[in-house]
């Protein structure tokens, strides 16, 4: 029944809207709400939905028309309001009438029953003069004169109300014991709002009144100082003649009353009166605002004080401190902020000010601001803060926000106290783990300065990895504590970060991965020494921390090849000892992405860095290409180990790094001859140990090793990207030679290897149903293949017979690609969002077919999409085949051709375009099945892209 109450009156504004009679509708509704009604308390005047659609109307309302609606409530505020407020002479008149004591007492009473239903009405019409008011576009110098005048009057008129309700409350005596008995025995809704000891000092019609006054000031100084900003021709009314201000600023003075209690009698201050207290403390905010906007002021001395008092007293660091629950909610109105909302509301001022509030505040108190913003953080994490219905706020949410937003970066105070406070509660986690062996230096002096601290962690670092063992076993409950507070670190803009800040956390984050392993004692759970979901969360964070503008500080204390070396070590040494037993195929590959990432972006950052890179750089390869990590392919590869999978996924791990390492590095070539020298180097050692590692991966496995084979936990895509990545640096190696060495001739070192997965590829990629990845993959790896075979071939072969002999076989592998492309597009398994994500891989296949290719294999590619167009195809319901064909040829005509396969295009193009606009009219005259109407967009696109071209 609310609800549609709601909707109908949503529908009432609008059509009056659209008719100009808005005003003439809230005439009605003043009338309406002056009504007297002592039955029962009524409900809010403006509900959420309500409010938002007054907003909407106000805005194509004119501006007249919304300052009438703006007068004609505070007229009926001094004319039905007001007088019902005021005593008058009512308790002589109540003397003279009365015949006794319980008869005065029952008109006293009713007085009182009076009052409060004159502050409900007031406190109503005080909220909805403050939704109109914000709603309206704000005045400026383009304004018609009329119209400030008329705003002018207004704000006038709306300062005196205001002056005349905080009048009647300072003027107001202390009620008598009959008036408190009547509070208390006059239970109402919205009663509960209210403390009982205030019930027991203050009426009702008091609290709801001075609500109502504070509410009418804030709104008069936010509107009156926009308009005075805005518009040159409004005079503000805040301006108080220096007589009135003891010579000082009026903002300043304005603060002092404001703190001192001179606005709010003594016995009505709000100290547990929720909604009294948000709005002196937005009163006390706007007038801060008034006082940073004077640069002249803010130069004097004594200018610091009032705006640090005014700052904590907004903070209210007591208030906050008790304030952390996550059941709380707000729905962001300023007239439903009570009991239970209040700290919400309260949470959202100070996370919503605080670039104004945060310069003024004590290192105590925007500590306690961080420890705030985590602890609500960390419920919301688990799970103890749920998110309310859209439009509402709860604690957590607030934070989150603040979190996410680039304000937080721009604190550096605020943003290095929620560091100190995350760390702080990382290593008491890390305090109250077991430690089975030697106590890591960290956890043995937690009062260490930050300097030390960190000269603890490098040293703790170092040690664990010599060893290669966990100094920390933490249980299934810490690592879910720190996987928590790990993803409050992964909203974290690292750039924020200043270098203490970021060379302490990531250090620290680097003792997890390399010192702590989970507790393998708890048999009876499943998966409870898995470390993945661990690993990977730290792996991600770690990863997003190196792209932070102050990185460089953590290389200073401790060298990038140390850093790479220990993370891969500590990831083998979990993985020789089981901890990876229980991980699913997709969260494996989840972790060795992330390895990957993590090891790309630190080698990209030694290099760009261009300190000590091949140091570094030698120390990683030496690593892993040393005897160690020779074991660990021998090792895997043999039947007597008791635990095979355990090798196995080393085998994988190492593939990982080597890969990675070798692509950042390629990637890296041609910034400086002396930087190429070290990279090809590097990337010699790397190819080298690559083959013999995918060898040792793609042997068949014994009977006891079944259960675990490498595609099935990493998948084929993983294997074929590791050999593209090993075919590419080889060419990338041979590419820095050949600048030195013109006349010396390209021989790749595993082309048994790379032929052998080609005719792997050609069986399986469109045979059946082939996971999407894969395919990707596999489309790069021919792309990279047909690039090796074309420089290895007739491009440097002087011999003519055996320039004859390669020839044909790199005819015949362009052939064998361009069937198996076709072939593919026209699988029937594929939907049209996989084919989407084939176009770009196929596009950059047909850009190294066509790249330097001779007419005669481009005339190969002109006669297989005239064939793929031919008519009977689609007589014979072969849409696939001649949609493989149209696709092929729209990729085609956005690659750059040479210049005989350009006229070889132009010359066929004629016939290529008939013949799809015959299939096209050929498609529209049968049932449009799905495969036809994907024909025919792909005819239009190409189409457009043949018109662009020509």
């Amino acid at each position: 029944m609310f609800v549609s109450q709601q909707l109908m009156v949503c529908s009432l504004l609008q059509t009056y809207t659209k008719l100009r009679q808005l005003p003439r509708l809230f005439s009605e509704l003043l009338s309406v709400i002056c009504q007297p009604a002592l039955d029962d308390l009524r409900p809010l005047l403006l509900s959420e939905s309500v409010s938002a659609s007054l907003r909407t109307c106000l805005l194509d309302t004119p501006a007249s028309q919304g300052l009438e609606i703006c007068s004609s409530v505070l007229e009926s505020i001094r004319g039905y309001i007001l007088p019902g407020l005021v005593r008058e002479d009512r308790e002589e008149k109540m003397e003279i009438d009365g015949g006794g004591n319980d008869k005065g007492e029952n008109k006293e009473i009713m007085v009182d029953l009076e009052r409060e239903d004159a502050s409900m009405k007031l406190f109503s019409l005080s909220h909805l003069l403050h939704v109109v008011l914000f709603s309206l576009k704000t005045l400026d110098s383009a304004s018609p004169l009329p119209i400030v005048r008329q705003s002018q009057g207004l704000m006038e008129v709306m300062q005196q109300v205001a002056k005349e309700l905080l009048h009647l409350l300072s003027t107001e005596k202390k009620a008598g014991k009959a008036n408190v008995s009547s509070v208390k025995g006059t239970p109402r809704k919205g009663k509960n709002t209210v403390d009982l000891k205030e019930s027991e000092e203050v009426a009702l019609w008091e609290q709801k009144t001075q609500e109502a006054a504070l509410l009418l000031r804030y709104t008069w100084v936010e509107v009156d100082t926009l308009f005075s900003i805005y518009c040159s021709k409004y005079t503000s009314l805040q301006t108080a003649p220096a007589s009135e201000t003891g010579g000082g600023a009026p903002a300043l003075t304005h603060i002092i009353s404001l703190l001192s209690g001179e606005i709010v009698p003594a016995r009505l201050q709000p100290s547990r009166r929720p909604m009294s207290c948000l709005l002196l403390k937005l009163l006390t905010l706007q007038q801060m605002k008034k006082v940073l906007l004077d640069t002249s002021l803010l130069s004097e001395p004594s200018t610091a004080a009032p705006l640090n008092t005014a700052a904590q007293f907004i903070l209210a660091k007591s208030e906050l401190e008790a304030g952390v629950d996550g059941e709380q909610v707000w729905d962001g109105q300023i007239a439903s902020v009570n009991a239970g909302s209040y700290h919400v509301a309260h949470w959202y001022l100070v996370t919503s000010n605080l670039p104004l509030i945060a310069p003024h505040l004590s290192g105590e108190d925007v500590g306690c601001v961080a420890d705030m913003l985590v602890n609500s953080l960390l419920s919301r994490q688990t799970g103890q803060g749920k998110d309310p219905q859209p439009g509402c706020f709860t604690f957590s949410l607030v934070s989150s926000q603040l979190l996410q937003s680039p304000v937080l970066a721009e604190l550096p105070s605020v943003f290095s106290a929620t560091m100190c406070s995350l760390t702080q509660r990382i290593i008491s986690v890390l305090k109250a783990a077991h430690v089975p062996k030697v106590c890591p230096t960290l956890l043995k002096f937690p009062e260490k300065g930050v300097s030390a601290q960190r000269e603890a962690i490098v040293e703790d670092i170092l040690a664990s990895s010599k060893t290669g063992e966990a100094f920390v076993l933490l249980t299934d409950t810490q690592s879910k504590d720190l996987v928590d507070i790990l993803q409050v670190l992964t909203n974290l803009n690292p750039d924020g970060m200043n270098s203490e800040d970021l060379s302490s956390i990531f250090l620290l984050l680097f003792f997890m991965l390399t010192s702590t392993s989970s507790q393998l004692d708890q048999v009876d759970a499943p998966g409870s020494g898995d470390d993945v979901l661990f690993l990977l969360k730290l792996l991600r964070v770690m990863t997003c921390l190196l792209e932070g503008r102050n990185f460089q500080s953590v290389l200073k204390l401790i060298h990038g090849g140390t850093l790479l070396q220990a993370s891969v070590a500590s990831l083998l040494w979990r993985s020789n000892n089981g901890r990876f037993q229980a991980t699913g195929s997709s969260q494996w590959l989840d972790l060795i992405k992330a390895v990957q990432s993590f090891i790309r972006s630190l080698v990209q950052l030694i290099i760009v860095r261009n300190s000590s890179v091949r140091l570094n750089l030698d120390q990683f390869a030496s690593y892993l290409t040393s005897m160690e990590m020779s074991n660990v392919q021998i090792v895997a590869s043999s039947s007597d180990k008791p635990d095979p999978g355990a090798s196995i996924l080393s085998v994988h791990l190492l593939l990982a790094s080597l890969t990675s390492f070798s692509q950042a590095m390629a990637s890296n070539l041609g910034r400086s001859k002396p930087m190429d020298q070290t990279l090809t180097r590097m990337l010699t050692r790397t190819t080298a140990s690559l083959g013999p590692a995918v060898e040792s991966a793609l042997k068949p496995q014994t009977v006891s090793q079944s259960v675990i084979q490498p595609a099935s936990i990493l998948g084929q895509a993983f294997v074929v990207e590791v050999v593209t990545v090993m075919l590419h640096c080889e060419l990338s190696t041979h590419s820095m030679d050949d600048e030195n060495e013109n006349n010396t001739r390209l021989t790749l070192s595993h082309m048994t290897l790379y032929q052998g997965f080609c005719r792997q590829i050609f069986k399986e990629i469109s045979c059946a149903h082939r996971p999407l990845d894969f395919l990707v993959s596999s489309l790069h790896f021919l792309s990279v293949f047909y690039k090796a075979v074309e420089r290895t071939g007739g491009e440097r072969e002087e011999e003519q017979g055996k320039e004859k002999k390669e020839g044909k076989d790199l005819d015949e592998l362009y052939m064998q690609i361009l069937q198996n492309v076709h072939r593919l597009l026209a699988a029937s398994w594929l939907s049209e969002s996989d084919v989407c994500e084939l176009e770009p891989a196929v596009q950059e296949l047909l850009r190294h077919l066509v790249e330097k290719s001779t007419t005669g294999r481009f005339n190969l590619l002109l006669l297989l999409i005239r064939e793929g167009l031919v008519t009977g195809k689609l007589r014979a319901g072969n849409y696939r085949e001649v949609l493989s064909a149209a696709i092929i040829t729209k990729l085609l005509s956005c690659c750059q051709l040479p210049e005989p396969c350009t006229k070889a295009l132009w010359l066929i193009a004629p016939q290529i375009i008939s013949a799809m606009v015959v299939r096209n009219r050929h498609t529209h005259t049968h049932a449009h099945t799905h495969e036809m109407i994907c024909f025919s967009g792909h005819i239009h696109t190409y189409k457009t892209s043949t018109h662009t071209c020509t």
